[in-house]
C-alpha cells in the first residue's frame, strides 16, 4: 500500500465539526495515515485550514456541514463552503453520522482529467464502498422522438450507440484507476447530471457523492461550478469535491 499523505480535520467543537473529526479519524485509521486535527482559532479560520492543507500536502480535508441538506447559508457564508471554493486538496463535507463506513460512493464522471482524481479520492474516503460510476448523457426527454411524436429508429440507434460508447469508456477508466470488476458498477443516465442525482442515483442507497470543480484562479475561488453547487443543494449525503489538480 502506498503511503497516504496527512488527512486534515478542522474543528470548532460544534456537533457538525465533531462528526467530521470522527469520520477523518476512521479514514486515517484505515489507511494508517497521519491525522492532523486543526483547532482553527484565529480571525481567519479559512486561511488557517488552507495553509495547513498546503504545507502538509494534505490528501484530504474533512469538514462538517452546518446547514446540511443544501441550506442557503452553507453555500454563501460558512467556513466549509469557503474552504471548498479555494482548496486544491480534495474536501469531504460530512453531513451524516460517521459510525458506519460508506457503503456506496457515487462518482460523477464527465471524462475530464478530474474524473480520475475523483475516483482516487473516492477510494481514499470510502475504501470499502461499492463505487458507482455515474455518467449523464444529457439527452432531452424526447431524444428518440421524431417530428410526428413517434419513435425514430435512427435516433434510437444513435443514442444506443452513445450509451454503449459511454459504458466502454467507463470500463476503461475503471481499469486505469485500478478498480476490479466487483468493486464498481456503472450507471448511465440519459438526462442531465442533476436529473440523475434527483432520481436513480439517490435511489441506489448512495451515501457519498463525489464530484469535481474545474480549474483554478480567482473566479473559481469566488464561485463553485454549477454541478457542485447543485449536488450540495440537492443531496443530504456526504459530498466529496476534487479539483483537476487533486
Amino acid at each position: 500500500m502506498s503511503k497516504t499523505a496527512a488527512i486534515i480535520a478542522a474543528t470548532d467543537h460544534s456537533a457538525a465539526a465533531e462528526r467530521a473529526v470522527a469520520r477523518a479519524t476512521a479514514i486515517a485509521h484505515h489507511h494508517q495515515a497521519p491525522l492532523d486535527i486543526l483547532h482553527a482559532s484565529g480571525n481567519d479560520p479559512v486561511a488557517e485550514i488552507l495553509e495547513r492543507a498546503r504545507s502538509s500536502v494534505a490528501s484530504l480535508v474533512v469538514l462538517g456541514a452546518v446547514g446540511a441538506g443544501g441550506a442557503k447559508d452553507f453555500l454563501s457564508t460558512s467556513v466549509s463552503a469557503n474552504v471548498l471554493r479555494r482548496s486544491t486538496s480534495p474536501v469531504l463535507i460530512v453531513r451524516s453520522p460517521p459510525e458506519l463506513g460508506y457503503r456506496r460512493a457515487a462518482v460523477l464522471i464527465d471524462f475530464s482529467p478530474a474524473s480520475r482524481a475523483a475516483i482516487r479520492a473516492a477510494r481514499l474516503a470510502a475504501p470499502l464502498a461499492q463505487v458507482v460510476l455515474c455518467h449523464a448523457l444529457g439527452l432531452p426527454a424526447t431524444a428518440t422522438t421524431g417530428q410526428f411524436g413517434t419513435t425514430d429508429p435512427i435516433l434510437t440507434r444513435h443514442h444506443d450507440n452513445r450509451r454503449a460508447a459511454a459504458r466502454e469508456k467507463l470500463e476503461v477508466l475503471a481499469t486505469k484507476c485500478g478498480l476490479a470488476s466487483g468493486e464498481y458498477e456503472i450507471l448511465i443516465h440519459d438526462g442531465s447530471v442533476i436529473e440523475a442525482i434527483e432520481g436513480p442515483l439517490l435511489d441506489t442507497s448512495v451515501d457519498l457523492v463525489v464530484t469535481a470543480k474545474h480549474g483554478r484562479g480567482r473566479l473559481t475561488e469566488l464561485i463553485l461550478g454549477s454541478i457542485t453547487r447543485q449536488v450540495l443543494a440537492k443531496t443530504v449525503t456526504d459530498v466529496l469535491v476534487v479539483t483537476d489538480e487533486s
